[in-house]
């Protein structure tokens, strides 16, 4: 076994046939470095790579670079110490920069012993080692950071870490009303400022001023060796997290709470559209409206899930009463239709009653929707395969065009407003398939047409006994964003996606109509002609 150890020179030679650059980018790859160091190995001076490797591993090197396209020697003299060693294959190979001098001056080098086959791209192992030097934090002498005591003062020492003023200023600047500069150099102080708040901001912005007009050698006699900061920084970090969340639900609770509520009206309005249908007829065909109940052909009870009554007073106004123990917007609060016949056609206003704005429908709002027409603003549609139907506003017609698969498909053009309803049976799918699986796979096809998608899960939904997924996606489809309203159902044998859509210009506009249309739709057992 050969025992004598080499050292790898490289004088910039490059492999017969091989041309210079690739060889360079060769090299480059290799060793990881930027262009300007390699173009250093090919100056023609001569240069060691490694030093001091055994022949097993003089051998790896040689097969590596002769394949990366240049030629290397060898030299045994190990008298070469001195000469220039270059920047290695990698940062991780370049050997380290020598610390600053110290009061105790570092041992001498020695090789390091072989302990086997060597990586030819492993670091280089160097035995140097340099004290660190700290300030005591009571007089302020230059000492060992490894020292318990002071030599001059004999104060007891607590091994820290350094801080930057930069970065204490920028904290004080930024986030200085909460102490965090404070916290960040290891000072409890801080604290005092989270109880002042912003009153405190301005102090922070002066002591910003202070850190860096501070000359560096104080600075560091004085937050050159700080204990602790970490943890009161993760505290900190806590609590303004802990805000931030609880800010955050303050104010996605109540629309959280306002959308379910709105939801519960929409659907009580949805299922006293006969009662207004029949209203409207009365008063076409008589001319005048009906001052009753039962003299509208209505039960004197008429109630449902969130609406505790529906009365009919004098010349047909209709008074919803709604009634709801979770909510004080709901509970006892009332909506009123008023209706009117202009030219033999029935006209309401739905402004009045003291149900809160923000659950009303958007035509029931400020008096927007008085002089148009509520009783056949909406219509029934049956899907084409007849076991699902939903109602949508007359406005929108019927575009068989939109796709060949679905059993609904509406759109008002002038408004971009469009939905399809695809219902698939569930014996089409794995007996394991849920709700979940089925949203998988539709955002997948999806995903083959739609450029960009982005996907934002709005939560679980219950609509008419079915239970579902609901999302709203945004995309591009020729180069055209649009802006998706999808929701993913699960039903008594089938699974349906109802997709909605339209361009993000009108996506607040037409959200309402989308929900109003979503929460009718339900499933027929016994088939829908007729309905």
């Amino acid at each position: 076994m050969d025992s004598q150890r080499y050292n790898i020179i490289f004088e910039g030679k490059i492999a017969d046939g091989v041309d210079m650059e690739i060889a360079k980018g060769n090299l480059q790859r290799l060793f990881k470095a930027d262009r300007a160091t390699v173009d250093k190995l090919f100056s023609g001076k001569r240069t060691i790579l490694k030093k001091d490797v055994p022949a097993e591993t003089v051998k790896k090197y040689q097969a590596t670079l002769t394949n990366a396209g240049v030629e290397c020697t060898t030299d045994p003299d190990l008298s070469l110490a001195a000469a220039p060693i270059a920047p290695g294959p990698s940062p991780a190979m370049a050997p380290a920069k020598q610390a600053a001098p110290t009061a105790t001056p570092p041992p001498a080098q020695t090789p390091a012993e072989d302990s086997g086959p060597v990586n030819p791209y492993a670091s280089p192992k160097q035995n140097t080692v340099v004290n660190q030097q700290v300030f005591c934090r009571s007089c302020g002498a230059k000492i060992d950071a490894t020292v318990s005591s002071c030599p001059q003062c004999d104060t007891r020492q607590l091994v820290g870490k350094p801080k930057s003023k930069v970065t204490a200023a920028l904290l004080a600047i930024f986030l200085g009303f909460l102490g965090i500069h404070r916290f960040y150099l290891g000072q409890w102080v801080g604290i005092i400022y989270l109880l002042f708040g912003f009153i405190a901001w301005p102090v922070a912005w002066v002591e910003a001023i202070v850190f860096l007009l501070t000359d560096r050698e104080r600075w560091e006699q004085k937050y050159g060796n700080v204990v602790g900061g970490g943890a009161a920084m993760m505290i900190v970090a806590a609590v303004l997290f802990i805000g931030i969340i609880g800010i955050l639900a303050a104010i996605a609770i109540p629309q959280y709470n306002d959308y379910v509520q709105r939801s519960k009206v929409w659907q009580s309005i949805d299922a006293v559209q006969p009662a207004i249908d029949k209203i409207a007829e009365f008063g076409k065909r008589e001319k005048y409206f009906p001052n009753s109940n039962t003299e509208a052909g209505l039960v004197d009870d008429l109630s449902g899930e969130s609406m505790t009554s529906l009365v009919v007073s004098e010349n047909g106004v209709i008074t919803m009463t709604f009634g709801s123990e979770s909510n004080r917007l709901l509970d006892g609060k009332t909506l009123l239709y008023v209706p009117g016949l202009v030219d033999n056609t029935v006209q309401w206003d739905c402004s009045g009653g003291t149900l809160a704005k923000q659950l009303r429908p958007t035509q029931c709002r400020d008096g927007n929707y008085s002089g148009q027409q509520v009783a056949i603003n909406r219509q029934w549609v049956i899907a084409d395969d007849n076991i699902t139907r939903m109602r949508v506003p007359t406005s929108w017609k019927k575009h068989p065009e939109l796709t060949k698969i679905a059993g609904i498909e509406y759109a008002n053009l002038q408004r971009e407003q469009y939905l399809i309803v695809i219902s698939e049976p569930k014996a089409k799918y794995t007996s394991n398939t849920d709700v979940f699986g089925y949203k998988a796979l539709l955002e997948r096809n999806l995903r083959d047409s739609v450029e960009n998608l982005q996907v934002k899960y709005l939560g679980e939904v219950e609509i008419n006994g079915m239970n579902g997924l609901k999302y709203e996606m945004r995309g591009e489809v020729d180069n055209i964003k649009i802006a998706y309203l999808q929701v993913a159902l699960e039903g008594e044998d089938h699974f349906h996606q109802l997709l909605f859509w339209t361009v993000p210009t009108r996506w607040h506009a037409n959200l309402e109509p989308f929900e109003e249309a979503l929460i009718s739709f339900t499933e027929c057992p016994g088939g829908c002609s007729g309905s």
